[in-house]
């Protein structure tokens, strides 16, 4: 195991992105930063691709009652681009990414879901446990299962998605599975 590990943690503005590659290379820049200052790992923020919203030209009209659904519409088709390009990016660098939450749907069900993104390519995903009543508002669901933890060089780390952080049986689960 190592003594040390070193982390970088994005400060990540939120743009309105035009389409999906300029979103690709804000993210790039991060992921090259991280590798340059020696980290192993990059964590990036909740709700990263926040901006991809503004790909569709319907953005300034949403509205509480169609927020829903324009979600659904924007992000979900997003998502697979979403995931390779991260999958890629910590490939590329030989570094771990992680947090980097995105809403989506997948068999009619909508997910807040953070992740691992390994430099071996395989990707760890975890769904939100507890929703906020903006997401429960939304029709997002709740995580079937709680957090697994993961290693990093040897380094055992837990996962919290947002307000999953506020229930002290996560880092309990997490402890009984050997997290310190």
């Amino acid at each position: 195991m190592l003594d040390k590990l070193k982390v970088s943690i994005a400060v990540f503005e939120i743009r309105r992105y035009q389409e999906f590659q300029e979103f690709a290379e804000h993210v790039r820049e991060f992921v090259s930063a991280a590798k340059e200052a020696g980290s192993r790992v990059l964590v990036l923020p909740e709700f990263l691709p926040m901006g991809l919203l503004w790909t569709s030209p319907n953005a300034a009209d949403v509205s509480n009652e169609t927020v829903s659904t324009f979600y659904r519409d924007v992000l979900t088709p997003l998502y697979p681009s979403f995931v390779q390009t991260l999958r890629s990016l910590a490939e590329e660098h030989d570094i771990y990414i992680v947090g980097a939450t995105y809403w989506h749907e997948e068999n009619g069900e909508g997910f807040n879901s953070a992740f691992v993104f390994k430099p071996d390519g395989s990707v760890d995903r975890q769904h939100k446990v507890h929703l906020t009543r903006g997401e429960k508002a939304i029709k997002t669901s709740a995580a079937s299962m709680l957090n697994e933890i993961f290693e990093i060089d040897g380094v055992k780390c837990g996962l919290f998605v947002c307000y999953d952080v506020q229930f002290p049986e996560l880092t309990r689960h997490f402890v009984s599975r050997g997290l310190r």
